[in-house]
């Protein structure tokens, strides 16, 4: 449809209704778009497989890369709000090894945990503590030897004692507290805690108010058989009452205070007595499988990581094609409620699409989000192994398009989903048959400055504290039409000669 440009005023103006109905006629739907942010830099050469936020926003990495953000860094960095190198950090553990884990205190100094035998040029092994400036604390002295395995899980007590496990078999060369053990502050053994004998690799601990939630892949604990979950008394005894039973690895198990139970996650397909996929919603008291709570993720994947936001919303980390029976690849965002919802507005693109593998999430201050995994691009961004993702608000409607002297008037709608909240608009005209484009930004309505008697295509974008989100649908062609004469100076008597002539 093609509107004609009048020569006058009078025409112009009958034919702005008729305008007006084209843009209404030309708006699309809205959606959302969780995108990777604009600004983001952060990646990696090869691996992180850890990832702790600091008090400032800051994060710290762990894995195996050589290289981050583009510099040179031992298997571990940390990284400034927009993903560039923090260059005063400068943390490093022995080449050839690997961070499986970060833990971050109150205070911002770091629990450092992996398979390696220096951190910062000394010795120690699988595990340390460094300051929040990434200097190595001397004052936590851990064991000196941790064989058979490394550090994959850690937890500090209300005491300030640390919990470890991971897969190590014996500590300071005592063939006992395979798989599990408890540290003083100082980092010296804790010989209080008992020997229990962990027959499998412990990936996860989680504290629940004094007790102890042990995951991983065991399958006995204290002599008595605990399949891949467990918990413990503030002691360390095993608590015979509590026995999900799962029949694979789990991987992560969280409190969900939203429900009141325990949210686990691995590649199980059974646990607490019921057939579940990968995914499950426990009884906090006896272990036993929430039946109301069925969302489940893609067979022969797994869900590595769950991270609580607070009133029931969870992020779940894996690799997974589909999610609640969504397609949903990688990471997902759900509420425990009922059945369980899955929010479908967080759907991001990993390259490579199937397989993809995240092993940890985090929510920064502004709400957006930070994942790790072994994705080459996520969101459409460019930042292998590490991505920063904003929720960008959805294209937003031109429900009037009005031609004026000089000018063209914008009415714009908000879009249907306003994402993490709609800052203003930008809109942008661009002349039909090429030129430079003309914009305006601000509160709906817009008015944009153009030139008279040239057609414009124009579009809207709703802006964010994140960024822009996508165009609306194209409204025009639209031409404004010449700014009327000016009213002409009316003319003032010359004043009177000396004389008087």
């Amino acid at each position: 449809m093609q509107s004609t440009v009048s020569r006058s005023f009078r025409a112009v103006r009958r034919a702005a209704p008729a305008l007006a109905a084209l843009a209404l006629l030309a708006a699309a739907p809205a959606q959302a778009a969780w995108q990777a942010a604009p600004t983001w830099q952060g990646s990696t050469d090869a691996s992180i497989n850890a990832l702790a936020r600091q008090s400032a926003g800051q994060l710290v990495i762990g894995g195996a890369f050589d290289t981050a953000s583009g510099q040179p860094r031992t298997r571990l960095a940390r990284l400034n709000a927009d993903g560039t190198l923090d260059t005063a950090f400068t943390a490093h553990i022995n080449a050839g090894a690997s961070v499986y884990r970060l833990l971050v205190q109150s205070d911002d100094s770091i629990f450092v945990g992996g398979g390696f035998t220096a951190l910062n040029g000394v010795p120690r092994a699988s595990l340390g503590r460094l300051l929040a400036d990434g200097t190595l604390d001397t004052a936590f002295a851990p064991p000196a030897t941790l064989s058979g395995g490394g550090v994959a899980a850690m937890a500090v007590q209300a005491d300030g004692k640390l919990l470890i496990g991971g897969d190590f078999v014996t500590v300071d060369g005592n063939p006992t507290h395979a798989r599990l053990a408890r540290l003083n502050v100082d980092g010296s053994f804790d010989s209080t805690f008992p020997d229990l004998q962990i027959n499998g690799m412990v990936r996860n601990i989680t504290l629940d108010g004094s007790d102890i939630l042990i995951a991983g892949e065991f399958t006995q604990v204290d002599g008595t058989t605990r399949n891949r979950i467990a918990r413990l008394n503030s002691a360390g005894a095993l608590d015979n009452s509590f026995n999900p039973d799962a029949n694979a690895t789990v991987y992560t198990a969280i409190l969900e205070t939203g429900s009141g139970g325990i949210l686990t996650g691995g590649s199980f397909a059974n646990i607490g007595g019921a057939t579940k996929s990968r995914l499950a919603l426990l009884n906090v008291s006896s272990g036993a499988d929430t039946p109301t709570f069925t969302l489940g993720v893609t067979t022969g994947s797994s869900v590595n990581r769950l991270v609580a936001l607070g009133g029931g919303t969870v992020l779940a980390a894996g690799s997974f094609t589909s999610f609640g029976g969504e397609p949903i690849t990688g990471l997902a965002r759900f509420n425990t409620g009922g059945a369980g919802v899955v929010d479908t507005t967080l759907n991001v693109a990993f390259t490579p699409a199937l397989g993809v593998g995240l092993y940890d999430v985090v929510e920064q201050a502004d709400h957006s989000l930070v994942v790790i995994g072994n994705f080459t691009t996520a969101g459409g961004g460019t930042h292998p192994h590490i991505e920063r993702l904003v929720n960008l608000p959805g294209a937003p409607a031109i429900t009037v398009a009005t031609p004026g002297p000089a000018r063209i008037a914008l009415a714009i709608a908000a879009p249907a989903d306003v994402g993490a909240g709609v800052t203003g608009y930008t809109a942008t005209c661009t002349p039909v048959g090429g030129g430079a484009a003309v914009q305006a930004s601000g509160a709906s309505p817009l008015t944009v400055t153009a030139v008279p008697g040239t057609a414009y295509d124009c579009t809207a974008t709703a802006q964010s504290s994140h960024g822009p989100g996508p165009a609306s649908a194209q409204a025009g062609p639209v031409t404004p039409w010449p700014r009327p004469p000016a009213a002409a100076e009316p003319r003032q008597p010359s004043p009177p000669s000396a004389n008087g002539r």
